[in-house]
């Protein structure tokens, strides 16, 4: 019976490397794709690793204005991620204390709202926002991206609000605090984990979008590291070891995001934030 539970634990295990190297492998390609010169993109059979490693194809990209490109994605996937949680974080606070009927309604229609795909919203949006004068504006794309991100960020943050204590907020009240200090000092701090998953994907929101950023911004000093990755792709050929480095350069932003929540990432998650 012991051995059993054992092979059954390496064969777990096993398929969990499996699953793991499958997921990380475009990643691995895709760096050391920038590391090849062009002749060894197109080798057959390809090599596992840069027969003749070099950094050309960084230093290119660096030059062909990667820092603006990333400036511009900071920008907006930062202020996307403040939006989102200001507007969000009381929005689910609320709809988790308040024991209404068509509060289950209201769920559902967020959940809808996340089935609407962004090429469909995007031309309602562009002639609104050139009415409002916001094209060529980052606070086109911001509130766009927001439409689907704080209802997302409602789902997610509800459920993590219902697991703080009502007797915390109780106490607080009878020592005279208001609710919005209550919520600011007593359930903000409590959610920390749910409140980094929520961070973390509002800020993948900002940082990954190219629909409405191809839609509203036609200055390319505005243009995100989406679009400027859009411009080494050429009619005619592409240079696919500077598409690859670029693409490299571009993770980086993600990983440093991730090292720097993981605890309460992997915490936020074992807790139940996303649960329903």
């Amino acid at each position: 019976m012991k051995q059993n539970r054992l092979a059954k634990r390496y064969l777990m295990s096993a398929g969990a490397l499996l699953i793991f190297v499958a997921y990380l492998f475009p990643v691995y390609w895709m760096f050391i794709s920038g590391l090849k010169p062009t002749h060894e993109i197109f080798r057959y059979p390809p090599t596992l690793w840069p027969q003749e490693p070099t950094l050309a194809p960084f230093g290119e990209a660096v030059r062909l204005h990667f820092f603006r490109y990333l400036r511009n994605s900071l920008v907006i996937s930062s202020l996307t991620t403040v939006f989102t949680l200001v507007l969000a974080a009381p929005a689910a606070y609320a709809i988790a204390r308040l024991q209404l009927a068509w509060v289950k309604w209201l769920i559902l229609a967020f959940v809808i709202a996340q089935l609407l795909p962004p090429v469909l919203m995007a031309t309602p949006m562009f002639i609104m926002f050139r009415q409002l004068g916001l094209v060529n504006n980052f606070l086109s794309v911001i509130l766009a991206i927001s439409t689907l991100g704080v209802s997302f960020a409602i789902i997610m943050l509800r459920p993590v609000f219902l697991e703080v204590p009502v007797e915390l907020e109780e106490a607080a009240f009878i020592d005279g605090a208001r609710r919005l200090r209550v919520f600011l000092q007593v359930v903000l701090p409590m959610s920390r984990s749910g409140i980094a998953v929520v961070t973390a994907i509002s800020f993948i929101f900002g940082y990954q979008d190219f629909i409405y950023a191809l839609s509203f911004l036609t200055n390319e000093n505005l243009h995100p590291t989406t679009l400027g990755l859009y411009n080494f792709i050429g009619a005619q050929a592409v240079s696919w070891e500077r598409v690859m480095a670029f693409a490299s350069l571009s993770c980086l932003p993600l990983v440093i995001l991730f090292v720097a929540l993981q605890r309460q990432i992997l915490r936020g998650l074992s807790s139940g934030a996303l649960k329903s």
